[in-house]
């Protein structure tokens, strides 16, 4: 069955020359590849972490840094005094600046009441008739909102540029005196606001920032449930000086209701508590810190990486996050693939802060909360991007807070997405080389064996062709054998019947030559006795009609070897030719052949010879005849004749003597002609066997050849 092969030789050579080529360098390249990814991400975590404990530790001091300053600032003694001052002065203000305020009542509230609507206006989710839960009850605290509030020439938000309100009153005095160096010290050390509150009353005695709150009761008034309240609450109850307390964030009325981070602590003058001194802490100025001052590029943050704080117990930001910074159009836009709360969206886009609103669900954070510990991984972050996450507490007193830090996977591990592009453009110039070298080796292999087989495929197709007619010129030399072997087979037996014929003659010769010499015997009788001539007379006439008969069967035997002698020379002749054509196996036969032909001659001589006597003995007879006939006419005659006879019986038993020799030596050398026959048909036969044997040989080459015809065929097809 001839095998099918899909791949040629050039062609497999050039997968393997591919394969060695590029196994080495895939095996080594995916290696490395792994290798060195796997270093490049915990590159990318290690950075990440890095960033993250730096602003852990940040954050921390930050706190700290307002702990210190809460500490050093409630024992000073201008804020003592301060809060002596402004707690006395708060109580004069009604006595002071009542009844000038009751003149024009309707108009302050007219105008207070507008600033209240616009605080209603611009506070998230507030309902209608939140004006009347946040109107002042106190007198004094309307009557100051009106001095440093409505009537405060500078715009809301800068409210606090305001040192000294238009009228003359106690108040204003000590006003005037604190609120540039309080203003600075907020201002310098990221303050929102701070606060002196009277204690027993929970009054708002001093704001800086002057707010709504400011003059209000944070035990009965309408902020009595705020996160200052609270901390105002917790400073009053401390039985020790120096306690600190800092409220998380949660929305704050007062500030249109965005989340506040308030931090509080007593007031002491010697061992009374006579206050209590609260700031709230700037957001701004802690998204500075997280943000480094929004300059992320310059601070290596790259594209996607930021911090931000979440508070563990609600999962709320703390911090403004990166996108809404930069491009609060497109963190919007994102977000509304995000399964979020739309009241959360809206309240986002009502404060322009993610502060509060946006809510982490991460597993990682989550994890970071629950068991207060670092915690590191892949995630997705609240825009659903995939992301690298490292999360870990941020250890300040009173506060529940885990740092998050954050960077996109494709910008976290660019470098493995460039190193794969590398390897990958390696790979491809690797495997171009490979290729073109694979292509050359395989070429400078396949195409000199193509060369050889296509020769190959030529040279048995010329020896298949010479094998064919050396095919046919053994059959044909083959035939030609079977039909001379035929021939001397037919010879064979021709040769028998004259052997047989030749014996029969010598037979009769011999007879004949007993009969001469008994005729002579006779004749030498009849000289004694002619009495009886006239009956031997015609038994001789007798005898010699026989001879004629004898004689003529010799002339026919004789011609019969004459013309065999002539087809036998004519038969040696031909396989003398056929000796030559038959080359190195016909040597021999050419030898018996010049020896069979030699032969032939001298039967044919011989056979003239015999012809030329048979003649003669014919002549003879029938001169006996005639002097047999004439004795019965005469005797004397017959004396005469009888002794002619005797003459010629002595002569004619010479010739019977030398025919009788000639017919043995014919017969002699009939049986040498039959050996020789004998020896040409064996040789023949032989000759037959090598011819076929030759045959045979030559249609096995002749089978060998094709099978070789194929193969480099096969061959040709796998190159």
């Amino acid at each position: 069955m001839k095998l099918k092969l899909s791949l040629t030789l050039k062609q497999k050579l050039f997968v393997i020359f591919v394969l060695i080529g590029m196994l080495p360098f895939l095996a080594i390249g995916t290696y490395s590849y792994i290798k060195s990814r796997d270093a490049l991400i915990k590159l990318g975590f290690d950075n990440l972490i890095s960033t993250a404990d730096a602003k852990r530790v940040h954050m921390e001091m930050f706190y700290k840094q307002i702990i210190r300053r809460q500490m050093t600032f409630t024992e000073d003694l201008m804020v003592i005094g301060a809060m002596k001052e402004f707690t006395a002065a708060f109580n004069a203000v009604e006595k002071e600046s009542g009844a000038k305020y009751d003149n024009n009542a309707k108009y302050n509230d007219d105008l207070l009441m507008a600033r209240y609507q616009e605080q209603k206006d611009k506070t998230f989710g507030v309902p209608d008739n939140i004006i009347a839960a946040w109107w002042p009850k106190a007198k004094t605290a309307r009557i100051l909102q009106n001095q440093y509030i409505t009537a405060n020439p500078f715009k809301t938000g800068k409210k606090k540029d305001l040192d000294f309100a238009a009228e003359v009153n106690s108040y204003n005095v000590v006003h005037k005196r604190y609120q540039g160096i309080f203003r600075k010290y907020a201002d310098e050390f990221g303050y929102s606001d701070m606060f002196l509150i009277e204690p027993d009353t929970g009054f708002i005695v001093y704001s800086t920032a002057k707010e709504l709150d400011f003059g209000t009761s944070l035990m009965s008034g309408p902020y009595s449930d705020t996160g200052l309240a609270k901390a105002f609450d917790a400073a009053l109850k401390s039985k020790e000086k120096g306690f600190i307390v800092i409220e998380d964030f949660e929305p704050y009325a007062p500030s249109y209701g965005n989340d506040s981070n308030f931090i509080a602590s007593p007031i002491y003058d010697g061992d009374k508590k006579i206050g209590v001194l609260a700031f709230k802490v700037s957001v701004d100025r802690m998204n500075d810190v997280m943000t480094s001052n929004r300059s992320w590029l310059t601070a290596g943050y790259g594209r996607t990486c930021e911090t931000y704080i979440v508070n563990a117990n609600d999962m709320g930001m703390r911090t403004d996050s990166r996108p809404f910074l930069e491009s609060p159009d497109g963190f919007f836009k994102a977000i509304q693939n995000v399964n979020m709360d739309k009241k959360a969206i809206d309240r986002m886009k009502q404060y322009k802060s993610t502060i509060g609103s946006l809510k982490i669900n991460s597993k990682i954070v989550k994890d970071a909360a629950a068991n207060k510990s670092k915690v590191s991984g892949f995630s997705t972050n609240y825009l659903n991007t995939p992301v690298i996450v490292t999360a870990s507490p941020i250890k300040i007193d009173g506060l529940n807070w885990v740092l998050v830090a954050e960077q996109g996977e494709d910008e976290a591990f660019e470098a493995v997405t460039h190193l794969f592009y590398a390897m990958l453009i390696l790979g491809v110039l690797v495997l171009i080389g490979v290729v073109a070298i694979a292509l050359i080796f395989s070429r400078s292999i396949s195409m000199p064996l193509s060369r050889s087989i296509n020769n190959i495929s030529t040279s048995a197709n010329e020896i298949s062709a010479t094998v064919e007619q050396h095919e046919r010129t053994a059959s044909q030399q083959s035939t030609a054998v079977n039909e001379t072997t035929t021939t001397m087979d037919e010879l064979m037996a021709s040769f028998k019947q004259s052997s047989e014929q030749a014996k029969n003659a010598s037979e009769g010769a011999e007879h004949v030559m007993a009969m001469a010499n008994e005729g002579a015997a006779n004749l030498n009788e009849m000289l004694a006795g002619m009495t009886s001539l006239k009956e031997r007379v015609e038994a001789t006439a007798s005898m010699i009609l026989q001879l004629s008969e004898k004689t003529t069967r010799i002339e026919n035997i004789a011609n019969v070897v004459s013309d065999f002698a002539g087809e036998t020379k004519m038969l040696a002749m031909n396989a003398a030719v056929e000796a030559v054509r038959a080359g190195e196996h016909g040597k021999g036969f050419s030898v018996v052949a010049m020896e069979i032909r030699k032969l032939a001659e001298q039967s044919k001589k011989s056979a003239e010879e015999i012809n030329a006597v048979v003649i003669e003995i014919q002549k003879a007879t029938n001169t006996t005849v005639m002097v047999t006939e004439e004795s019965t006419k005469t005797v004397d005659r017959e004396v005469e004749l009888a002794e002619v006879a005797a003459e010629t019986f002595g002569k004619l038993s010479g010739v019977i003597r030398s025919s009788a020799e000639n017919i043995q030596q014919i017969f002699l050398n009939i049986q040498q002609q039959s050996a020789a026959i004998t020896q040409v048909v064996e040789a023949m036969n032989s000759i037959n066997r090598s011819v076929k044997e030759t045959s045979s040989g030559i249609t096995q080459t002749k089978q060998g050849i094709l099978k070789l015809d194929e193969v480099a065929k096969d061959l040709k097809q796998m190159v």
